[in-house]
């Protein structure tokens, strides 16, 4: 078994965290053409489910014993890709799986977005002063109604392409 120091553990966990968030851009600009390219998609799923698996073992490599929110994020997104890859490999996206796909892409790069503003204010030392201040929940503010937006949007594309029925506006 290969020992990993932390450092390297870190490097790791941070290649896969930025490879899972730019293959889930290109997803997510995919979805917003009413495609999934396959490619792409594989990589931002098993990137995300790398980095994940990773995030669980936080606490054992580095022998943290507080609260910690990387594994329970990461938990979170476990989760999430359960019926993530379910929608996309098991049921083509084939009726209401379309948005299923959709909404657990949607929470899975918000989620790699999330943690990534979190870490940007903790590891860069430009941004390291304005942790404190309203710009990080600003930013993630921005980002997650940016997503939540882009989200809507690929799924009336991902309807039109699957020939899913959309549900009557309120």
């Amino acid at each position: 078994m290969m020992n990993l120091s932390l450092s390297d553990f870190v490097a790791a966990h941070l290649v896969l965290s930025l490879i899972g968030l730019s293959a889930g851009g290109g997803v997510m600009l995919g979805m917003l053409g009413g495609r999934t390219p396959p490619r792409l998609t594989a990589l931002f799923l098993l990137s995300t489910l790398l980095a994940d698996v990773a995030g669980l073992l936080f606490p054992l490599v580095g022998g943290r014993h507080s609260f910690d929110p990387a594994p329970i994020t990461s938990l979170m997104s476990l989760l999430a890709l359960v019926p993530t890859i379910s929608a996309r490999f098991r049921f083509k996206l084939a009726g209401p799986w379309s948005r299923i796909y959709v909404a657990g892409a949607t929470l899975l790069l918000w989620l790699n977005a999330s943690i990534a503003i979190r870490q940007a204010f903790v590891a860069i030392a430009y941004l390291r002063p304005l942790s404190d201040s309203a710009v990080p929940h600003v930013a993630q503010f921005a980002v997650s109604a940016a997503l939540v937006l882009l989200g809507l949007l690929a799924a009336e594309q991902m309807d039109d392409r699957t020939g899913g029925r959309h549900q009557p506006r309120l």
